[in-house]
């Protein structure tokens, strides 16, 4: 009877377990790989910790970040992984929001710059602005149009502040 390393059968096991890894893992935005079976998108957090919103998979999300002392809601145009800005040329969009028995509406605008205060060509960032912002901390979204990069994409819905979520 021969003598076997059990080093011999645990080394290309190892090996094949990283290359799996490897292989399902996200990859960059432009990446056309498909993530593997029930991978989610949670572990993709958003950078401001605010409420992801998918637009369109693997290609854009919203994050919602609530400012409630200042009833106001940002929206920052993220790429489908939520890792870099996309700078869109459109100027508005609608987010109807159910609070119980109310629905409750806002009119997101291009953000101006800070320092300049001019609204520039193309940007990131949104922002609206409501006093039912101040008192609401939950309700479902709904964006019923919204256009960036020229695509437009239609009846989105979320619930706030959880977010929408995605398996592949």
């Amino acid at each position: 009877m021969k003598n076997y390393s059990l080093s011999r059968f645990i080394t290309p096991f190892v090996g094949a377990l990283v290359a799996r890894a490897f292989l399902n893992g996200c990859g960059d935005s432009q990446s056309t790989t498909q993530h593997a079976p029930g991978h989610t998108h949670d572990d993709h957090a958003p950078p401001h910790g605010g409420t992801p919103v998918i637009v369109a998979e693997d290609k854009f999300h919203l994050e919602l970040v609530l400012d409630a002392s200042a009833a106001r809601m940002q929206a920052f145009v993220l790429d489908g992984h939520l890792e870099s800005y996309v700078a869109v040329t459109e100027t508005n969009f609608l987010l109807l929001a159910k609070t119980g028995a109310k629905e409750e509406q806002l009119a997101f605008q291009r953000a101006a710059e800070p320092a300049s205060g001019k609204v520039p060509e193309k940007s990131s960032l949104f922002e609206a602005q409501s006093e039912w912002l101040k008192t609401t901390k939950e309700f479902d979204g709904r964006i019923p149009s919204i256009t960036l990069n020229g695509r437009t994409f239609t009846n989105i819905s979320f619930s706030f502040p959880k977010g929408s979520k995605h398996v592949h």
